[in-house]
């Protein structure tokens, strides 16, 4: 169940205790202003619930109170699942992603791992975290 949110505030507090990404939300003082990705906006009469790509902005919807846009983000935010993902490691070697990922098991820390081709035609293994867990990867020898 996600809580309710009833102001700009508390989502900026929700965004960061959640470790979602800077690079993909700008709610005022949270993320980084002009990147692509999703922003609130306040308005004259309202606030705008914007999706930025490329430099070019769209209006995906827009309310009349600060509680119904916060808590309708909370609502896209926590679906999309890329939106708290982070890269813990990169390697060209599958045997050392391994290790690492065999670290991650022994914790209990849920992971992705994927892989990326490179040049020459190698492939480059990256593994992701969710949200909080980027906290407990801190004390993991990468």
């Amino acid at each position: 169940m996600i809580m309710e949110i009833n102001s700009i505030k508390e989502l900026i507090k929700f965004l960061k205790h959640n470790y979602y990404r800077k690079d993909s939300i700008q709610v005022n003082s949270f993320g980084q202003i002009g990147q692509d990705g999703f922003s609130i906006e306040k308005k004259e009469n309202g606030f705008d619930f914007n999706y930025q790509e490329r430099g070019h902005k769209n209006t995906l919807k827009t309310f009349q109170s600060e509680n119904d846009i916060c808590n309708y983000a909370v609502q896209i935010f926590e679906a999309d699942k890329a939106l708290k993902q982070h890269c813990i490691a990169y390697s060209k070697s599958q045997n050392r992603i391994n290790r690492i990922c065999n670290r991650l098991e022994k914790r209990g820390i849920h992971y992705v791992k994927d892989s990326a081709p490179c040049v020459d035609n190698k492939f480059i293994y990256r593994i992701f975290v969710f949200g909080r867990d980027l906290i407990k990867t801190r004390f993991i020898r990468l």
